[in-house]
């Protein structure tokens, strides 16, 4: 998932929490259901690339389990592809 919060501030207010990790966690199970009930492979792995800065953003993906590129490289970071496989 391709999370730039800072494309979102045309639309959600200052402070406001908006399009969630949760809210994104969500939208990714139903997306999951979809794929399952057509026959299509399901995406085991989540590799978020953001440009957030709020260190509890970071920590909420951290907590499901998804996979974090800050780097700029994405899933061109050596690291990821170790530890994720090629894409």
């Amino acid at each position: 998932m391709h999370i730039r919060h800072g494309d979102f501030t045309a639309f959600c207010g200052k402070g406001d929490p908006c399009f969630t990790v949760a809210q994104f966690a969500f939208q990714l199970e139903l997306l999951k259901k979809e794929l399952a009930a057509y026959g299509r492979p399901v995406p085991l792995n989540v590799l978020v690339m953001s440009d957030e800065s709020d260190p509890k953003f970071f920590e909420q993906v951290k907590a499901r389990g998804w996979k974090m590129s800050q780097d700029g490289e994405g899933v061109q970071n050596p690291k990821l592809v170790e530890e994720l496989g090629g894409w």
